[in-house]
């Protein structure tokens, strides 16, 4: 049976990062275990600040943010849509080569190998004029 949370549309704004990370833990309160939980956390935090900061405001662009989620099966997902140029996250996710020194080595992509280690999947879509990013977490089958 499927369980989905209506969806919140926010500012692409950093102070709506706070809205994004309350409404992220109701979806996933009581379907993940707590590290799971946190796992999740962390990702959609790295997503939305990535949104806002490099999709919205790098580009001299305003939007906004909305973010549904829900469990279906065996499956936690939160879904990210916004309006912010195509980009698909992984193209641009490079596990970090940990022999290179950290001041020899490239900036930023550091987050998006993070949110891809914390979740058991991601879906990337592009949807006519938006980005559709969807984060995926395994349910634990005793919860």
């Amino acid at each position: 049976m499927a369980t989905v949370r209506d969806p919140v549309v926010v500012p692409g704004d950093v102070p709506s990062l706070e809205l994004v990370t309350r409404y992220v833990l109701s979806v996933v309160d009581g379907l993940l275990t707590p590290p799971a939980v946190y796992r999740m956390r962390l990702a959609a935090d790295e997503v939305a600040t990535n949104i806002v900061t490099h999709g919205y405001a790098e580009n001299d662009r305003t939007g906004v943010l909305e973010v549904d989620g829900g469990a279906d099966g065996d499956r936690v997902w939160i879904r990210f849509r916004d309006s912010a140029p195509p980009f698909d996250p992984r193209d641009r996710c490079h596990a970090p080569d940990l022999a290179v020194p950290l001041a020899r080595r490239p900036v930023g992509g550091l987050g998006l190998h993070l949110v891809f280690t914390m979740l058991d999947d991601f879906e990337y879509e592009r949807e006519g004029d938006r980005n559709r990013n969807t984060l995926i977490m395994r349910r634990d089958p005793a919860r």
